[in-house]
């Protein structure tokens, strides 16, 4: 969605291995540290404001997708989100006041990070919560819950992709069927045999309906 993230992502990889280098190796008890500890904070500050910017607007994008396909595969049983959890939580959108906010705990963590040799803010710390009815899906989720859950995913990233090229992506999914009842089942065969084309690996052919079968190419391997 935006190539430039790789970029940023590497970038902010290495200011982050040279900051612990720079603990690690005493470099910080020699003249001139502090201008070279803030001048860390700045590019990590800099770099990690537009990673965080670019996953928070890519979560944005795709949640109502996600709701869509999770709402459809659960049959409207489930209500189900996403909330980004950063260590740099800010509402708003601006650059410069999410930098200002990076900033200022890169500087409050300063006194530990020269402890520990790590960096305890960023988004290296970020992470993706899951929930279905307000309850965290990797803590309380079942296997159906939680295969639904990867499904509604991939759905969601499949039509904001063909939202956002003009090439139609090709579906893969691995023994999809093994943890969803019947119902789920039928609902994913037949949204994934709609549109595009769709690659599924199985070891018994039993759990696909007859007219699904009928019109799918079958590879015996």
């Amino acid at each position: 969605m935006e190539p430039v993230y790789i970029e940023l992502l590497a970038r902010f990889t290495k200011l982050l291995k040279q900051r612990s280098y720079f603990w690690r190796t005493g470099l910080s008890n020699k003249q001139g540290s502090d201008a070279l500890i803030d001048s860390f904070d700045a590019q990590i500050a800099l770099i990690g404001t537009r990673i965080f910017r670019r996953r928070r607007r890519a979560i944005t994008r795709l949640k109502p997708f996600v709701q869509y396909w999770h709402k459809y595969l659960s049959k409207d049983r489930e209500i189900v989100d996403i909330d980004y959890c950063s260590s740099i939580p800010v509402e708003e959108d601006e650059e410069k006041i999410i930098n200002n906010n990076f900033l200022e705990k890169l500087q409050n963590q300063r006194n530990i990070e020269s402890i520990t040799g790590k960096c305890s803010v960023g988004p290296h710390r970020d992470d993706i919560n899951f929930l279905i009815n307000k309850n965290l899906v990797r803590k309380f989720g079942s296997s159906g819950q939680q295969r639904t859950m990867i499904l509604a995913l991939k759905m969601a990233e499949l039509d904001l992709l063909r939202k956002l090229i003009a090439v139609e992506p090709i579906l893969i999914l691995d023994d999809v069927l093994a943890e969803l009842d019947i119902v789920r089942q039928n609902l994913l065969l037949e949204a994934v045999g709609s549109d595009g084309q769709c690659l599924i690996s199985a070891t018994h052919l039993d759990k696909f309906n007859k007219s699904f079968l009928i019109n799918s190419q079958i590879i015996h391997l």
